[in-house]
């Protein structure tokens, strides 16, 4: 078996082929890590002018979900690119958890009138970003067992 060695491939042992699909979301995992990281030392770094502007909902809610997001997004990335057979559920959940924090953040903290004006358009892309995730990943094979092969035994008692 070759070795795959150019940056960001995916290796092609374990669950996950080195499939576009697969790099696509590797490269995903990677930059919504990188903006998750960003988010959380841009907040550290202007805490003081967060809190003199009282941006809602504050400057540690800020902190800590870009800190999530970075924690989160590398966690998934490092289990794709290792190929492991949990990968797939891995990286399904942290897509899970990347749309479940966008929307209660959009529904909850986004206080501009304007944000309801693409509330379809932001509908349709969480559903095809969940659809494309699902079709790349197939998170459910995971759950698989593989079968049992079974010796052939002898007669009871030996």
């Amino acid at each position: 078996m070759e070795q795959d060695n150019r940056p960001f491939s995916v290796p092609t042992h374990g669950s996950c082929t080195a499939s576009c699909g697969a790099r696509l979301l590797l490269l995903a995992f990677i930059l919504l890590s990188l903006s998750g990281w960003v988010r959380m030392a841009g907040t550290i770094n202007n805490w003081y002018w967060l809190g003199f502007a009282s941006v809602l909902p504050g400057p540690l809610y800020l902190a800590i979900t870009g800190g999530l997001w970075g924690a989160v997004g590398l966690f998934a990335a490092i289990w794709i690119w290792q190929g492991r057979a949990w990968g797939r559920l891995v990286g399904f959940c942290a897509v899970t958890f990347f749309v479940i924090s966008y929307w209660i953040d959009r529904l909850f903290f986004a206080i501009a009138p304007e944000t309801g004006v693409n509330t379809p358009f932001s509908l349709l892309v969480t559903f095809l970003v969940v659809l494309v995730s699902l079709l790349i990943l197939r998170p459910f094979t995971a759950l698989r067992r593989p079968a049992r092969r079974h010796a052939v035994a002898g007669p009871p008692g030996q």
